[in-house]
């Protein structure tokens, strides 16, 4: 059973790293990429590589593997060793909870 949780999630991973990297490069063709499920990413970028698309398409993935709601995809770009830009995506929730941060009221 451990073994298929962990196969499940490496394809979800996978698949989502696909979807992914399938949009950067079709508007950035020339940008390079490191990527969690890439098993042909190096750790670091070739030499001469300006644009470089980090990539974790399941960041948290033992917390969603036991279903606790703190997982998301975090991907960000670094040009010449410095990151220009970052996002994260979390819409994964337990269910009948309601994320805190959009249900405060302002003082």
């Amino acid at each position: 059973p451990v073994f298929i949780i962990r196969n499940n999630l490496r394809i979800l991973g996978i698949s989502s790293q696909e979807i992914i990297l399938k949009k950067v490069h079709r508007h950035f063709p020339g940008h390079a990429h490191l990527a969690e499920e890439d098993p042909h990413t190096n750790s670091s970028p070739l030499p001469g590589e300006e644009f470089v698309w980090v990539i974790d398409p399941l960041d948290g993935t033992t917390n969603f593997a036991h279903s606790f709601p703190v997982a998301c995809v975090s991907i960000a770009l670094v040009w010449s060793d410095e990151v220009l830009l970052g996002g994260i995506y979390r819409e994964l929730r337990a269910r009948g909870t309601r994320d805190s941060s959009r249900n405060q009221k302002r003082k």
